[in-house]
């Protein structure tokens, strides 16, 4: 007599999707690593842009040149502030991939601990089975001799 888990296509069931929910939630992290490293280097520009435009002013800036500055600065900042949208946006939705993969998780060890705990009685239930039967084996073998 073998085995038989009764929950076993639960089980099947719970790890591919808990396998598909890491596969979304590492392509949602990769998404908000990207997403960052974009910003971070939109952040790195401002900085230098400042630091140029710093520069400028103390060796006597031209005003097409300050004009130029500004107009970068600007289109720099509004691009920030999109980054800064998807980089909320992106963080958002690797947190609650990670929230769902993790209850995906746990649900798929709570049934792995009721299989074992079905398997750990069924070898109980085997092991008496098979001490009752040598022992009304030993009873038969007394009882012919």
């Amino acid at each position: 007599m073998s085995f038989q888990f009764t929950l076993e296509k639960v089980l099947t069931v719970k790890e591919n999707e808990k396998n598909l929910q890491e596969v979304e939630y590492r392509n949602a992290y990769q998404d908000f690593e990207k997403i960052a490293k974009l910003l971070y280097d939109f952040l790195k520009q401002k900085e230098t842009l400042e630091i140029r435009q710093s520069q400028g002013m103390e060796k006597g800036a031209s005003i097409d040149e300050v004009k130029r500055f500004q107009t970068n600065m600007e289109l720099l900042q509004e691009r920030i502030r999109q980054y800064e949208a998807l980089y909320q946006d992106a963080r958002r939705n690797a947190e609650e991939k990670k929230e769902s993969l993790m209850e995906t998780s746990i649900d798929v060890k709570r049934y792995e601990k009721l299989r074992d705990l079905q398997y750990d009685e069924f070898v109980k239930r085997n092991k008496a089975e098979e001490r009752s039967e040598l022992d009304e084996i030993s009873t038969i073998r007394r009882l012919q001799q």
